[in-house]
């Protein structure tokens, strides 16, 4: 809370503050924005008041440099010790990219009586939210043999600090564990090489900024193939006999086959 307290002009009559009171309201870290709860008051220290006439005053409340409150009336400063002009809660105020924010609050008074002016300003602090990044938009992963490409996707950064990179980790136990290495791709992208045959490989990715680490990606699988497997369209399979193509079709390879220079003949 911050309490900002401010002279007043007075001629004649006793003595007054100009106090300005914020705080902080409506927090939505999802939305990465405040809003600033505020009364403007005039408190009497001492002294009279003015011989009990009415006193008309004109009044108005600044937050990040728009008015959100203002008035023009008469008041007879004899009956208050504390006279409340007014008191509201601001619109959402966004904060800045990295969750932070400071905004200036200020308060003021004029009038044409006894009060012809004063002010109260300060700097009120909104909370400091931690902003990594979402989880990037994509992983995909692309097999070569027996190395693995892995493309990461954009993560959003919306109110957010800038992504400083991308990183990638791997399973080949279905997430029951991830490797623990964590490596950080180029340009988003990384190739793991020499995988093990005949295994499947889950990858998954995260953008980091400022603020820390983001969600990782849902992850991206793929079969190394290795040995005896076959593809069937959809998927490896392992298959007991070597096969060859012929010309529209994989077939069993009857007999073994040797080159002569010229055709291949069946070994005898």
């Amino acid at each position: 809370m911050g309490v900002y307290d401010g002279g007043i002009t007075v001629t004649g009559g006793g003595s007054y503050t100009l106090r300005l009171t914020t705080s902080e309201a409506n927090v939505q870290e999802s939305n990465n924005s405040s809003a600033v709860s505020w009364q403007l008051k005039i408190i009497r220290n001492s002294g009279g008041a003015f011989n009990n006439s009415p006193t008309a005053l004109s009044w108005s409340v600044v937050v990040n440099g728009s008015t959100v409150g203002s008035g023009s009336t008469s008041y007879n400063f004899n009956n208050y010790a504390e006279l409340v002009l007014g008191s509201s809660t601001t619109g959402q105020i966004a904060h800045d990219a990295d969750g932070s924010k400071s905004v200036g609050v200020s308060g003021s008074i004029s009038g044409s009586g006894p009060i012809t002016g004063g002010s109260a300003s300060g700097t009120q602090d909104l909370s400091n939210f931690s902003r990594p990044p979402l989880a990037p938009a994509s992983c995909t992963v692309a097999v070569s043999g027996r190395n693995a490409t892995v493309t990461s996707g954009n993560a959003d950064v919306t109110n957010r600090p800038a992504i400083i990179r991308y990183e990638v980790e791997r399973t080949n136990n279905d997430g029951v564990t991830w490797s623990g290495t964590v490596n950080t791709m180029t340009s988003q992208q990384y190739t793991y090489s020499n995988l093990d045959g005949g295994k499947t490989y889950k990858f998954r990715t995260r953008a980091v900024n400022s603020e820390g680490n983001g969600a990782w990606t849902e992850s991206a699988s793929t079969f190394i193939p290795a040995g005896g497997r076959r593809w069937d369209g959809s998927a490896w399979n392992p298959t007991s006999t070597a096969k060859r193509w012929n010309g529209s079709s994989w077939v069993d390879i009857s007999t073994a086959k040797r080159w002569n220079g010229s055709s291949w003949v069946d070994l005898t």
